[in-house]
């Protein structure tokens, strides 16, 4: 299903053979990303605009291993705490 430009994101992996698999679907921006050395796990951060009067963002963070069909954890923040750049 198409999306309008500028919704959600998508992370994908390529594999060796050219193959494309969709590992994160999500309908906020992804704001940050890290993988693991080993390429096992990732973190990603989303972000969602709450009041854009005060420039309100509320973020989620989510560990996921890199297997395909692997469901995300979230990872509880504070209310109003930013994640920035996460790292393994």
């Amino acid at each position: 299903t198409a999306r309008p430009r500028g919704t959600g994101s998508r992370i994908v992996r390529r594999a060796a053979d050219g193959t494309l698999t969709t590992l994160v679907e999500t309908q906020q921006p992804v704001l940050a990303f890290v993988l693991s050395r080993d390429g096992k796990t990732m973190v990603y951060v989303t972000g969602q605009i709450t009041d854009a009067a005060k420039g309100t963002i509320e973020y989620a963070m989510m560990i996921q291993p890199t297997t395909p069909g692997a469901a995300p954890v979230a990872v509880p923040l504070q209310p109003h705490e930013r994640v920035i750049g996460p790292a393994f």
